[in-house]
C-alpha cells in the first residue's frame, strides 16, 4: 500500500473518506505501519506490517499472534470504540486457514514457481482469466491470503494487487513476496467488510473460496458491486457434480471430525491423503505400465495436479477439505444463476479437474444520467 492508495478505499462503516493519521514507510515508499482515521464516524484502523487490519480488537484476539495483539493496541490506544464486524463462522474459518498457511502447510516461493497446483499454469485455468487481462488493472482478490493470486497476478503486471482475508496468514504475503509491497493493498478483515469502493476494482477473484462462505448469493453481490462497469468477475467453486465422496462421506463426517480440533484433523487427514496418493500411484502403473487411459477415471486429473507437488500436496488438500466449517458444492444451475441473477453476461463457465467450476462474467456498463420508474 503506497498513500496514493486511499482513493481506493472507504470507511466501511460509514462510507466516508479515510486519512493518514500517521505513517511509516520502507525504502519502497509502501506503508509498512499506520494509523488511518474515517473523517466522519473517526473510526480508527491500525496498518501493521504492511496489513490494514479492520476488524475489532477482541476479534483479532483469536486470530492474531500475542505479539501481533500488543502491536494493534499499541497504535490504537484506546480501543472502547471496537464493535465486532464478523460473525463466528467467519471467525472460526480466519483461525483454520491461518493455522493452515501459516504454520502447518505454508506456501512458498519455490511452490509457486513450480508447475503443480500453487502454479502459473494452475492459477490461471482456475481462475478463468489470461495474463493479458491483468496488466496495468487493479484487481480485487477476496480470500487471496496464501500469496497466490498475488504472485501470479503480479507477473502479469497487475497495476494494484488487493487482498482480503480473515487470519494470520495474510501477513506472510509481505514477508513471502517483499518486492510487491508497493503495488499491495493487505487488508486483514470479513468478506462482507471491505474498505475497497464500489466500483473501485476492473477485476474481482474469489478461487476456491465461496464454498467456504454462508450466504452465496450475498457473496457474489459483494463481488460485483466492488467491479466496476464493463470489469470482470472470476470465481472458482467446488462442483456437486463428481464429488460423490466429498458430498456423501466427507461432509457428513466431518461433525465428528471437527471435535478433534484442527490437531486431530491434520493426525486423521493422513488416513485419506494415504488413500488418495496410493489410488494415484495405481493409476500412474495402470498407464504407464499397460497403456490404460486413466483419465476418466474418479480425480484422475486432480489427483495429477496434486502428485506435482507430492505427498504433501494430498495431506494438505485432506486436511483443507475436512477442517472447513462450511465447504458447499455447488450444482452448474446455481454457478450460472449467480451471474444472471446480479445481470452479469457469461464469458466462461466451465468444469477444471472434474471438480470445480470456474465461471467468468462481466459487469455490464450502466448508462448514467437516466430516470429509472420504480413503478
Amino acid at each position: 500500500m503506497i498513500e496514493s492508495d486511499l482513493h481506493l478505499l472507504t470507511c466501511p462503516k460509514c462510507h466516508s473518506k479515510l486519512a493518514f493519521a500517521h505513517l511509516q514507510t520502507d525504502d519502497l515508499h509502501a506503508v509498512r505501519e499506520g494509523l488511518l482515521v474515517c473523517l466522519s464516524c473517526e473510526a480508527r484502523y491500525a496498518i501493521i506490517e504492511y496489513v490494514l487490519i479492520l476488524l475489532s480488537h477482541h476479534e483479532l484476539q483469536q486470530i492474531l499472534s500475542p505479539e501481533l495483539l500488543q502491536h494493534h493496541q499499541q497504535i490504537l490506544g484506546q480501543l472502547a470504540t471496537d464493535s465486532n464486524v464478523a460473525d463466528k463462522v467467519a471467525l472460526r474459518s480466519g483461525v483454520n486457514w491461518g493455522r493452515q498457511f501459516s504454520q502447518d502447510f505454508m506456501v512458498t516461493l519455490e511452490a509457486l514457481r513450480g508447475d503443480g497446483f500453487w502454479g502459473k499454469e494452475a492459477f490461471w485455468q482456475y481462475c478463468g482469466l489470461a495474463p493479458e487481462d491483468i496488466a496495468n488493472k487493479n484487481i480485487c482478490v477476496f480470500c487471496g491470503g496464501s500469496g497466490r493470486e498475488a504472485y501470479h497476478l503480479a507477473a502479469a503486471q497487475a497495476g494494484r494487487i488487493i487482498v482480503i482475508d480473515i487470519g494470520q496468514h495474510l501477513f506472510n504475503i509481505p514477508r513471502l513476496l517483499p518486492y510487491l509491497t508497493p503495488i499491495l493493498l493487505l487488508v486483514l478483515t470479513d468478506f462482507y467488510f471491505s474498505p475497497v469502493k464500489e466500483n473501485g476494482a476492473d477485476i474481482t477473484i474469489c478461487d476456491h473460496a465461496m464454498q467456504h462462505i454462508d450466504d452465496h448469493a450475498r457473496a457474489y453481490s459483494k463481488l460485483c458491486r466492488t467491479t466496476r462497469g464493463g470489469g470482470l468477475v472470476s470465481i472458482c467453486v467446488y462442483s456437486h457434480e463428481n464429488n460423490f465422496i466429498m458430498n456423501y462421506l466427507v461432509e457428513p463426517a466431518k461433525c465428528i471430525l471437527h471435535r478433534f480440533g484442527n490437531t486431530g484433523i491434520k493426525f486423521f487427514s493422513h488416513i485419506p491423503a494415504i488413500i488418495l496418493y496410493a489410488t494415484n500411484t495405481a493409476y500412474t502403473f495402470m498407464q504407464t505400465a499397460f497403456g490404460v487411459e486413466t483419465g476418466h477415471l474418479p480425480y484422475a486429473k486432480l489427483f495429477a495436479l496434486w502428485r506435482k507437488d507430492g505427498y504433501a500436496k494430498f495431506h494438505e488438500a485432506c486436511f483443507d477439505l475436512i477442517h472447513a466449517p462450511i465447504s458447499y458444492h455447488f450444482k452448474y444451475r446455481e454457478v450460472h444463476a449467480l451471474a444472471h441473477n446480479n445481470g452479469l453476461t457469461l464469458k466462461k463457465l466451465e468444469m477444471i479437474n472434474s471438480t470445480m467450476w470456474t465461471m467468468l462474467a462481466q459487469k455490464p456498463i450502466r448508462p448514467t444520467g437516466l430516470h429509472v420508474d420504480q413503478g
